[in-house]
């Protein structure tokens, strides 16, 4: 049988830093919003069987399986299934943003950990981590490494959707 659906996990920022913007402007939390709700849409009018999770950071409350380890208001809102009409729902009406400012990496390991262990038994033609921020909070790079290694072992796709970032200027590649 080969391998049909996908597992992507949406990572979405929903601290403060996500909920403010000059008046008259769309706040970064709205426009991610749109742009899920988007991602969510496409998924269930072309019936598709790829499976979405979704964890939520900067959240009152914590619950992912990884709490023991000290990796607080970051919830695991939907495991990895296909997307149905409720899901849509609860973006639309339970999904507000949060009072907290959370280690962006440190829910990068709650997905990680997630897709991992959701799709260790299934066959998925790709894994995917779509990471919502404006990179405004605090973070700790103490883990990069392991998160790196993690993605390369796992086969994971990653994209962020925030900021512009500009590009690193290498000195090497002198056009002169």
């Amino acid at each position: 049988m080969a391998n049909t659906k996908d597992a992507m996990v949406i990572c979405f920022d929903v601290s403060p830093a996500m909920n403010s913007a000059p008046p008259g402007h769309e706040t970064p939390f709205e426009t991610s919003m749109h742009c899920i709700n988007m991602i969510l849409q496409r998924k269930v009018f072309a019936e598709s069987k790829d499976e979405i999770g979704l964890v939520l950071f900067g959240t009152e409350e914590t619950d992912n399986p990884l709490i023991t380890a000290g990796y607080d208001n970051i919830t695991v809102s939907r495991n990895l299934l296909p997307v149905d009409f409720e899901f849509l729902e609860f973006i639309q009406n339970e999904v507000t943003p949060g009072q907290h400012n959370t280690d962006f990496l440190d829910a990068l390991v709650v997905c990680l950990n997630m897709i991992r262990t959701q799709t260790e038994t299934g066959k998925y033609a790709n894994r995917r981590i779509i990471l919502f921020t404006t990179l405004q909070s605090a973070f700790s790079v103490d883990k990069l490494d392991l998160i790196v290694e993690g993605f390369k072992q796992v086969n994971i796709d990653f994209n962020v959707i925030g900021p512009d970032v500009p590009p690193i200027n290498d000195d090497d590649d002198d056009d002169d």
